[in-house]
């Protein structure tokens, strides 16, 4: 049973989340054979404020950029 996992910063909405499992399930489908009832998709969503490139937080690049 296939599991692909998606690290993200949170705030994606329910529609977006779906559409983008639907775009992987069809991707592995297609490429690797894998039935979709098999595949298993599972967001890992992080506060901003958790999540860091370097040494700067998402949400302080988000702040600095606006």
């Amino acid at each position: 049973m296939p599991l692909i996992t998606v690290e993200l910063v949170e705030g994606r909405s329910k529609e977006e989340k779906a559409a983008f499992a639907k775009r992987m399930v069809d991707a592995m489908q297609e490429e690797m054979g894998v039935p979709p009832a098999s595949l298993w998709i599972v967001y890992n969503e992080r506060p901003a404020d958790e999540w860091f490139v370097g040494h700067d937080s998402i949400a302080d690049i988000k702040k600095a950029s606006s």
